[in-house]
């Protein structure tokens, strides 16, 4: 069998315990290039994995090698920019959430790609997670009833990653918990629900903990690339963002998520409520809510893990080979974004107040 020529942009963590090692999994894969724009740490990288070519230029890469696959895991204001050179040079695209910073720019990648046809696959990849299939197959075969209403959180006590860095700054992430937490919480949501149509959208952001140091935000993941001083660090998004959304089959959705907040512990759950039975997950067991017998019961599933990076990458993989759709695609993510930009809308609304 023919291999598949991949290639990867980024060679930060992600590039490199996600989508690298997964991909260097499968027999028919074959690693061929890396890039980054402090080639130095893309050289390390190609090391490690014996990829043969390193480039500082993604443009570059992308028309010399001739790859059929390439993951894209750079901070999310170059998504857009880097998918559309993929596009244009027919390679099938492994991006990392969120696709792009807004709804208009993943409107711009699907009429592009209506003349190429290639493969864009969004990396969701708490889709993947045995206790999310579980509580999908609850969802579908209607053994919870009419789900009506979702609450989803994802809190931090203290947790703002690269602090001063990418990540902080709107300009190159888009935002804040919302659009880097809050994004896996929505696409969860809405995969439960079939991918209902939003009708209704409020929300707010709040920041109040730009001000943490390294020693009070311990806790979260930093990056050699912050700047030292920390008068030159930029910190202009949200630590908090609450939303409400209500869709065109009746049912709704709360989210609250956040990097920074006085709460006893960090949170984490999914709770669904339906007609006959409710059910809650963390990503990794579910408990369920229900009546047996004229009482109320609560029942625990036995979740056996499995490698949801290695299932996604297989998912994405069997779309192009059999070409079928993929399983978490553009579109959906269209969705999101229109939610993640009305809860942004939302809170500028209030300031304009």
């Amino acid at each position: 069998m023919k291999k598949l020529r991949y290639g990867v942009i980024g060679a930060g963590w992600v590039a490199d315990r996600k989508h690298l090692k997964t991909y260097a999994h499968f027999p028919n894969i074959e690693l061929v290039a890396i890039c980054n724009h402090q080639i130095e740490r893309a050289q390390l990288l190609a090391e490690k994995y014996q990829i043969p070519f390193v480039f500082d230029n993604y443009e570059e890469m992308l028309r010399q090698c001739q790859l059929d696959i390439v993951s894209i895991c750079s901070p999310n204001a170059l998504h857009l920019p880097m998918i559309e050179a993929a596009i244009k040079n027919h390679v099938h695209i492994h991006c990392e959430k969120p696709l792009v910073l807004n709804e208009q720019e993943a409107e711009r990648i699907l009429l592009l790609n209506q003349d190429h046809g290639v493969k864009i696959f969004v990396g969701m990849n708490y889709r993947f997670d045995t206790a999310i299939k579980y509580l999908k197959e609850l969802v579908t075969t209607g053994q919870l009833g009419e789900v009506y209403h979702i609450k989803a959180i994802w809190n931090r006590r203290r947790g703002i990653p690269g602090l001063g860095g990418w990540f902080t700054n709107r300009k190159l992430a888009g935002g804040g918990p919302l659009i880097d937490l809050g994004v896996h919480l929505i696409d969860l949501s809405m995969f439960l629900l079939d991918f209902p149509n939003p009708i209704h959208i409020t929300g707010q952001t709040y920041t109040h903990f730009s001000h943490l140091d390294e020693q009070q935000n311990r806790g979260a993941w930093a990056s050699d690339s912050i700047p030292k001083s920390k008068s030159d660090r930029i910190v202009d998004v949200e630590d908090m963002a609450i939303g409400l959304i209500k869709y065109d089959n009746y049912s709704t959705l709360y989210i609250e998520t956040s990097w920074a907040a006085n709460l006893k512990e960090d949170q984490l759950q999914i709770e669904l409520f339906g007609t006959n039975a409710g059910a809650k997950t963390d990503g990794k067991s579910i408990e369920v809510y229900g009546e047996l017998s004229g009482k109320l019961v609560d029942i625990k599933p036995i979740i056996y893990d499995d490698d949801s990076h290695i299932i996604e990458v297989q998912s994405f993989l069997n779309s192009i080979l059999h070409d079928t759709v993929e399983e978490c695609t553009v579109e959906q993510a269209k969705k999101v974004m229109h939610i993640i930009d009305k809860i942004y809308n939302s809170e500028f609304e209030c300031k304009e107040e």
